[in-house]
């Protein structure tokens, strides 16, 4: 019998959205082609759009399923209340009988100018109202929109340098606060560069950014299996130590799981402004008639809790456990800091193998490192 295939399933959490028409017809505008000229009440433009007035692909854009947004967190969780429950996930149980496992990317909205779209904006404002629902099998990873340099709220950005330190503070928090690290990752918009590529490899061992096939805000991801990506492309497959996962969107404009792949993994996104049961039922019928075995995995392919392989050997020094069985380490710790008035991340300079020096400023209130293994495992310490 053939190996099982490998089964992910990635729920981007980013709490609920309200989008009035206006604002769904200048999206279509600004992202979608539709001609800036046209006027007219935004409700009848919208109208006419979904009636196929200006062409089938702006009709799929804006069909009413895909505008149906969760818009309260009383909405959002109670859908979430049914997802996780044990009757929903055994309901969903793969080959051999193992329950739904969830791959969590949550999002910490920060940064922005404004707030158009009532999002829940503010650190650990969506990690709060999901964080219940994480099962003890689920995956938890990381999910980002990357800020533009003037903090546009209806925008993607595309250069990672100009908002690093924003992204990193909030990942700092996330490990100060929380106590959690992320060992995999998804971009908002499937949008990665170079630069965050490099990034990632420093910190973050698995990447399901990668939408295949779609041509989105300047991507053109390839359709391919997971791979090591190359330091010069991201694109295509070279020596790098991280993996970058194909992830197609469930349902979506950019691209819709119509049939089960030939290779040995599935990886599929849903977000939880939306009803994400009819996509399920969809993809689980698809898997169920495909004749395959096949096995939900998480998207670090490891537990959630961190393991004890990180320790501060005194306020400057990280080192990690020689006897670790938990998997290879690469990369460096990513090292947050809370001064009492900023937290921000600092270098750790390796000093051998297995240990770092702590680049540490004068003044620190907490301080947190965490590094993640090949098995995508994940070692926190604090000082």
């Amino acid at each position: 019998m053939s190996a099982p295939l490998s089964v992910v399933y990635c729920l981007d959490a980013e709490g609920p959205l309200t989008e009035y028409p206006h604002d769904t017809v200048m999206r279509l505008m600004r992202e979608h082609g539709l001609d800036r000229r046209i006027a007219g009440e935004p409700a009848a433009i919208l109208a006419a759009v979904q009636a196929g007035v200006y062409g089938p692909a702006l009709a799929d854009v804006a069909a009413p399923h895909r505008l149906a947004f969760l818009n309260t967190w009383e909405q959002v969780t109670a859908m979430l209340a049914d997802l996780t429950s044990d009757l929903t996930r055994k309901e969903y149980a793969d080959s051999d009988g193992n329950p739904l496992r969830i791959s969590w990317f949550v999002i910490d909205l920060i940064g922005y100018r404004s707030n158009p779209r009532q999002r829940a904006q503010g650190q650990h404002a969506v990690w709060n109202h999901v964080a219940p629902f994480f099962g003890s099998l689920d995956g938890v990873g990381w999910h980002v929109h990357t800020l533009t340099p003037d903090r546009d709220p209806l925008a993607y950005g595309t250069s990672w340098p100009p908002v690093v330190h924003e992204h990193e503070a909030a990942l700092c928090h996330r490990l100060l606060d929380q106590h959690h690290f992320p060992a995999s990752f998804r971009a908002g918009g499937a949008i990665e560069r170079n630069d965050l590529s490099h990034w990632l490899e420093r910190f973050i061992p698995f990447d399901y950014s990668c939408l295949p096939g779609a041509s989105t805000h300047g991507m053109d991801w390839p359709a391919r299996e997971p791979y090591h990506p190359h330091h010069d492309d991201y694109r295509r497959p070279g020596a790098m130590y991280r993996r970058i996962f194909p992830c197609h969107d469930a349902d979506s404009w950019a691209s819709r799981v119509t049939a089960i792949p030939e290779g040995n993994h599935l990886a599929f996104a849903t977000h939880d402004r939306t009803p994400v049961r009819p996509q399920l039922d969809r993809i689980v019928q698809l898997l169920n008639a495909s004749g395959r075995p096949w096995k939900w995995q998480t998207a670090s392919k490891a537990w959630t809790s961190p393991r004890p392989i990180l320790s501060f050997d005194d306020p400057e020094r990280l080192t990690l456990k020689e006897d670790t069985s938990f998997g290879d380490v690469r990369g460096e710790p990513f090292v947050a800091v809370d001064d009492g008035t900023r937290v921000y991340r600092v270098n750790a300079r390796p000093e051998k193998p297995g240990t770092w020096r702590i680049d540490r400023p004068a003044s620190v209130r907490r301080l947190g490192a965490a590094i993640t293994t090949r098995a995508g495992h994940t070692g926190l310490a604090f000082a």
